[in-house]
């Protein structure tokens, strides 16, 4: 017995093609494209005083993740999970990983705003700086020994470029050129030992080039040129000690008039609008008595030797009526003092 042919239906058909104008359902690569076409914006880290001098403040973390490329997710992963602790019981922290974990957490980078990151010539020097291979392979179970010697080498070159940068009369303002100098001509020397060197040296700063894979030395060369790096300190609540970059003394801060932006009236002052009157402060003449020589504490004319306290003893036997005139002569020397602040 033949088979009967279905019709197909032409409405159904030009339906079809109105609604899906691509065979199939949509990919899920397109969608995925699309996502991956829009830049994260980084996360900033806000502190009081860092947030006056540089445009972006982040941790080592984000700054880290900021830097990498988009397609390393392998290595996004693990600068995102090194040192976080687990809740699961069969997952087992290092102490390594765990230091490596507090120093991305606890080191602030101060970013200017006039980055000079787009020098292309940065990484090609290196590599001829330092005559190596490509060492991307390497991961932090398997290699981080010879992480070491290459952090040392990345700081030396940073050094030598900030001194290329500036004449020869002219001391670079970054605080790894402290304790180097010219030897003229012949490259540099070291005079002193440079503490700060020697801490981007240690452990687990070569940890951090090693987690960083193919773009460790890049990402490392550009935060060591163009960032200033703030390590916390122990005393007191959020202090932070400055290990590289142009010092903190000599950066100017951000203006409301240079970014064009209007001041709120609520608005934190910059500390350069306040001013202090130094040659009355700390340059003032001193009192001298009859006889020339200088007179130590308050003068005469000051206001508290003008109007003294006096002191109500409680085994005073005075009489009522001299209590009660102390008592009237000090609230009327506190009413002057008062006054006097006022002014």
């Amino acid at each position: 017995m033949a088979r009967t042919r279905k019709r197909k239906r032409r409405n159904s058909v030009k339906g079809c093609q109105d609604d899906r104008p691509h065979d199939g359902p949509p990919s899920k690569k397109g969608r995925t494209q699309r996502e991956s076409s829009q830049q994260v914006e980084p996360v900033q880290t806000h502190h009081a005083v860092l947030n006056q001098f540089y445009s972006q403040v982040q941790t080592l973390r984000h700054y880290v993740l900021s830097r990498l490329p988009p397609t390393s997710r392998l290595r996004r992963k693990k600068v995102t999970a090194v040192g976080i602790v687990n809740k699961t019981p069969d997952s087992s922290t290092s102490d390594m990983e765990r230091s490596l974990g507090v120093l991305l957490d606890s080191i602030l980078i101060g970013i200017p705003k006039e980055s000079n990151t787009l020098e292309e010539n940065r990484l090609e020097g290196w590599k001829s700086f330092s005559q190596k291979g490509d060492e991307s392979y390497v991961t932090l179970s398997n290699g981080v020994a010879g992480f070491v010697e290459t952090q040392a080498s990345l700081i030396e070159y940073v050094v030598r470029t900030l001194f290329s940068r500036e004449k020869v009369s002219i001391w670079p303002k970054h605080l790894l050129c402290d304790g180097y100098s010219r030897n003229r001509g012949l490259g540099l020397r070291l005079i002193r030992p440079n503490p700060h060197v020697e801490t981007l040296k240690e452990p687990p700063w070569p940890q951090v080039l090693a987690l960083m894979g193919e773009s460790g030395e890049r990402i490392m060369i550009d935060l060591l040129l163009d960032c200033a790096i703030f390590v916390p300190v122990k005393a007191g609540t959020n202090n932070f000690c400055q290990i590289s970059g142009k010092p903190l003394s000599d950066v100017e801060a951000l203006s409301h008039e240079k970014s064009g932006e209007q001041p709120v009236g609520d608005s934190v002052k910059a500390p350069s609008t306040i001013v202090f009157v130094r040659n009355r402060m700390l340059y003032a003449r001193a009192a001298l008595n009859a006889r020339g020589l200088v007179h130590f504490g308050l003068r005469h004319i000051h206001v508290l030797n003008r109007s003294p306290y006096n002191h109500l003893d409680e085994g005073d036997e005075s009489s009522a009526e001299t209590k009660r005139r102390k008592t009237l002569q000090n609230e009327a020397h506190t009413l002057r003092v008062m006054i006097r602040l006022k002014d």
